[in-house]
C-alpha cells in the first residue's frame, strides 16, 4: 500500500472553486473529476475576465548590486568582472508548463461570480484535495508534485532585495499584476519533477483528473 503523499506549500482552511456550468461543479463533488490548466493556457483564452497575457512569467525590479561580465574583443585580453549598483529589472519564466487549479479566498460572492463563475464549490479541506491529486499522479506514473500557493499581486513592483533564484522561479506561476488583487487567488500548482517527464515533449493545455470517488466529505456546493 502506498504511503499517503506529503504535499508541499501552504493550504488555507477553505477555498472556493467556481465554474461557469453547474455540471462541472457537480463533477468535482460527486466524482472527483476536474481539470488543471497549463499556466501558459491563460494567455490565450477568450474570456476577458480570466485572460492574463503575462501568465507564465514573473517580473520584478530590485535595488542592489550585481556582477557584470566584461569581455574584450581582443582574444588576448581575459574576461573580467565588475560590480554594478542600481535598479535592475528581472523577467523570469519556468522551463516547463505548470498546471493549475485556480481557486479564490475572497468572501465577495459578486466578485467570484463575475470573475470565476456562478457555480461555486467550497473546498473545506484544501490540503486533503492536494493529497488526492498527488496520489492520482503517482497511480498514473505521472512525474508531477503538488504545491499550494497564494498568488502575489506584485508584478513589476520594486522589491527591497533580489529574492534569489528559488523564490524568483516561483514567481512565474504565483505572481500576477496588481490589477487582479481583488481575486485573492489560491492555486494548486502541479510541477514537473524533472526533464525525464514525458509530458514535456508535447505538453497539453490541460491535465484531466478523475479520482473516481465522491469528494462530498471535503467539498460542497455553495447555495446563495
Amino acid at each position: 500500500m502506498n504511503k499517503r503523499s506529503e504535499v508541499l506549500g501552504w493550504y488555507p482552511k477553505r477555498v472556493i472553486r467556481a465554474f461557469d456550468e453547474e455540471r462541472y461543479a457537480l463533477d468535482l463533488i460527486d466524482h472527483g473529476k476536474f481539470r488543471l490548466g497549463a499556466n501558459t493556457f491563460y494567455r490565450k483564452i477568450e474570456s476577458a475576465t480570466k485572460k492574463d497575457g503575462n501568465e507564465g512569467t514573473g517580473k520584478f525590479r530590485y535595488l542592489g548590486t550585481r556582477r557584470v561580465r566584461i569581455e574584450s574583443l581582443d582574444p588576448n585580453v581575459p574576461t573580467s568582472w565588475s560590480e554594478e549598483e542600481g535598479e535592475f529589472e528581472v523577467t523570469i519564466g519556468h522551463g516547463s508548463p505548470v498546471y493549475l487549479l485556480c481557486c479564490t479566498l475572497s468572501p465577495n460572492t459578486t466578485l467570484i461570480e463575475k470573475r470565476f463563475g456562478k457555480n461555486k464549490v467550497e473546498i473545506q479541506n484544501p490540503r486533503r484535495l492536494a493529497e488526492l491529486i498527488e496520489d492520482y499522479f503517482q497511480s498514473k506514473s505521472m512525474a508531477f508534485y503538488v504545491l499550494g500557493k497564494k498568488v502575489a499581486y506584485d508584478r513589476d513592483e520594486l522589491f527591497v532585495r533580489d529574492p534569489g533564484p528559488l523564490e524568483s522561479a516561483e514567481l512565474a506561476y504565483t505572481q500576477k499584476s496588481p490589477r487582479f488583487i481583488d481575486d485573492e487567488e489560491f492555486r494548486y500548482c502541479a510541477l514537473s519533477k524533472g526533464p525525464a517527464n514525458l509530458w514535456l515533449n508535447n505538453p497539453p493545455d490541460h491535465i484531466y483528473i478523475d479520482l473516481n470517488q465522491t469528494l462530498s466529505a471535503i467539498c460542497k456546493l455553495v447555495k446563495d
